[in-house]
């Protein structure tokens, strides 16, 4: 299934996503700084808020334990960003 979105739109809105519920800044997301280097307290909680509105946002749905170890979560918003895009793709 293709995706009207691009991998650049996806990175787009979860940034504002992040600013609006995290307040990170979303120039700093976008050049690729790691979130733990925005919020050192950005945790799998702090994650599990954010997929779930991204879930809502692109009308998707992640396994549930998909962000909630805290190893295996992406660490920047390319690594989100791609994560959601291929979860468009097979949507």
């Amino acid at each position: 299934m293709t995706t009207p979105f691009t991998v650049a739109d996806v990175a787009t809105r979860i940034a504002e996503i992040m600013q609006r519920t995290q307040g990170m800044d979303p120039q700093k997301l976008l050049s690729g700084t790691e979130f733990l280097a925005l919020d050192r307290h950005f945790d799998s909680l702090s994650m599990v808020e954010v997929q779930l509105l991204i879930e809502e946002t692109f009308d998707i749905e992640f396994d549930q334990k998909a962000f909630s170890d805290i190893s295996k979560m992406p660490r920047n918003l390319q690594q989100l960003a791609q994560a959601v895009f291929e979860q468009l793709a097979v949507s």
